[in-house]
């Protein structure tokens, strides 16, 4: 061959990628240098594919350990948001601000609205201090049809925001807050 002497042969190095899911967009985790020699026995190349594995597997460890969805903190938390959104309404109102700075505010409540029904999976209706009542479950149409309202109200609230119509915009306040108190009447415990 090349005259190299066992234990002594050409010096080849290689980088690998080790890339983690990357359809789920997790980009490049980091690299291993393998460096062999021409005439590397199994056993150096075996131990490098240990290495690559263990190092493999504690990215997808670390990945399975991300904190998992939770559906009544979810919820809970975008309620604050509208109440919050809610009552910067009122006080615009009461102060007689402009109303039109609330077209968005009162679309992002229209999409809320009606996604709020996905955020009641089977089995979320215990712990975190929940206020969901069972009737959400048992007579989930009727829970739909609440919510649905609300997200009809809260739309049309953001299109006379938008028009700037500040009339209208108080009495669709009054029929959003409507649509509120008629699903925590049945759906909410006090």
């Amino acid at each position: 061959g090349d005259g190299a002497q066992p234990g002594h042969g050409r010096v080849l190095a290689e980088v690998v990628e080790i890339s983690l899911a990357p359809e789920r967009g997790i980009g490049k985790m980091g690299r291993v240098v393998i460096v062999r020699e021409h005439r590397m026995n199994r056993i150096r190349l075996a131990a490098l594919g240990g290495i690559a594995a263990i190092a493999l597997g504690a990215g997808v460890a670390a990945f399975a350990a991300a904190p998992s969805y939770n559906p009544i903190v979810t919820r809970q938390s975008g309620q604050l948001l509208v109440l919050g959104t809610f009552v910067g309404i009122r006080q615009a109102l009461l102060h007689k601000l402009p109303v039109k700075p609330f077209a968005e505010p009162a679309l992002a409540m229209s999409k809320w609205f009606a996604q709020y029904p996905t955020l009641f999976p089977p089995g979320s209706d215990k712990g975190d201090n929940t206020k969901a009542l069972p009737a959400i479950w048992t007579h989930f149409a009727a829970f739909q049809k609440d919510a649905d309202n609300a997200s009809a109200a809260a739309a049309k609230l953001a299109m006379l925001a938008k028009a700037d119509n500040t009339a209208g915009f108080a009495a669709q306040v009054k029929v959003l807050g409507g649509t509120c108190l008629s699903c925590h009447k049945e759906f909410r415990a006090k």
